[in-house]
């Protein structure tokens, strides 16, 4: 029975210690709870989607992903952003950039802190959403 025990908290203490220095849980936990992805932002998922947004004043950037972190083509997408940032809540719309980006410009604020909430519709999808707060 002791030897038992022994084999499982030697079990429990390698798997924690394997957990707490792997990669992924390393980079969220020096991020806060947030995951950056390779441009910098924020990565949240969006149905089955991941999308990374990096944010400033003025400007709003969505880098899409399919569930492997492979490029996800945004022709014909359809995305607004609902941002909420310094008191005030602005509405824009995103438009296809590239090969997996959607962006859009004007008169907001979405700098650190902001929270935004992404509505993405794919072609021949239902739409789905995202929430993402700017970790600045």
């Amino acid at each position: 029975m002791r030897i038992r025990l022994l084999a499982f908290v030697s079990f429990a203490a390698i798997s924690f210690a394997a957990l707490a220095l792997s990669p992924a849980h390393a980079q969220h936990a020096a991020g806060g709870g947030h995951i950056s992805g390779p441009n910098g932002g924020v990565v949240e998922d969006i149905g089955p989607f991941h999308a990374e947004v990096v944010a400033r004043d003025g400007e709003i950037v969505v880098y899409l992903f399919d569930g492997k972190m492979r490029v996800a083509d945004t022709a014909g997408a359809k995305a607004r952003a609902t941002i909420q940032a310094s008191g005030k809540t602005a509405t824009v719309d995103l438009a296809p950039a590239a090969p997996n980006v959607l962006k859009a410009t004007g008169a907001f604020a979405a700098g650190k802190g902001a929270k935004m909430v992404i509505f993405l519709t794919m072609p021949g999808q239902k739409m789905v959403q995202g929430r993402f707060a700017n970790p600045g």
